[in-house]
């Protein structure tokens, strides 16, 4: 339990300085190109990885179903808007507005999977939601 905690806030705080960096990055070489080669870095480090760990059965896998590339569509999408927003929202509003967002997609998807809606959760993601309008406007 402790090392998964500890890795979620590794994934944290890279996610925050990767934000930074793509977005640094596309100001020098643009928004397409940066984007591009934060997949081709990230694409030979995970193959580094599967190297290392032994996995080939993935590349030997037969069964093969288009929805699988939604996750790298969702992620080369999510690079490029951050990307792009962060250059005029601060790192601590983006982090703000991507938990809120994050909390809003997970409370859909409990609701219309396991269709279980927790109250509390939607009562939080309103509460941080108005916090960050009043740090907005104050």
């Amino acid at each position: 339990m402790i090392f998964s905690i500890f890795c979620a806030l590794t994934a944290g705080t890279a996610k925050v300085l990767s934000r930074s960096v793509n977005s640094k990055l596309s100001g020098k070489t643009g928004l397409l190109k940066s984007t591009f080669f934060n997949f081709v870095s990230g694409l030979l480090f995970s193959i580094i990885l599967l190297i290392y760990f032994h996995k080939p059965q993935l590349a030997g896998s037969r069964h093969f179903e288009l929805w699988m590339l939604l996750g790298g569509v969702i992620s080369v999408s999510v690079v490029f808007l951050l990307s792009y927003s962060l250059k005029a929202v601060s790192s601590v509003n983006m982090t703000v507005l991507l938990f809120i967002g994050q909390m809003s997609t997970g409370l859909i998807l409990d609701f219309a999977v396991n269709n279980v809606f927790v109250l509390n959760t939607f009562i939080g993601i309103i509460v941080i939601g108005i916090g960050l309008i009043i740090q907005k406007f104050i």
